[in-house]
């Protein structure tokens, strides 16, 4: 079986295949429990709207700063699985960047943050300490 490459070889396969949209996946049968994917590609959607209020000015400062600090690293880390939902609302937040945001920052940052605001929570919550 032959398949035929662009006629700039692999880096224009590997161009096409970022850029153009997923193959439709078999559809599983619905259940009640289950929710309702959001409908278009990340790209396509909207970046959610903060309300007034909901977001604390110091973790947010933290996020910020987090980012800065993150992007352009050279080390790529270590794997952590997420939700295909999750996932999609990142590539949302990048695409609406402009691309300037890593995918990898905005997670670092963002778990640097809630973990600077909630480590002792979480430690008293679920280790006892």
């Amino acid at each position: 079986m032959a398949i035929e490459l662009p006629k700039n070889g692999m880096v224009g396969a590997v161009k096409t295949a970022q850029t153009s949209p997923p193959a439709e996946a078999p559809k599983e049968e619905s259940t009640a429990n289950q929710q309702s994917e959001p409908a278009g590609k990340p790209y396509e959607t909207k970046p959610p709207a903060i309300k007034g209020g909901d977001v604390n000015d110091n973790e947010f400062a933290v996020f910020c700063q987090g980012i800065d600090k993150y992007t352009k690293i050279p080390e790529h880390g270590e794997g952590v699985w997420i939700t295909k939902d999750l996932k999609r609302r990142l590539d949302a937040i990048k695409f609406h960047s402009g691309n300037n945001l890593g995918i990898r920052a905005l997670v670092n940052a963002a778990l640097e943050a809630f973990l600077d605001s909630h480590e002792a929570a979480i430690a008293a919550k679920y280790f006892g300490q």
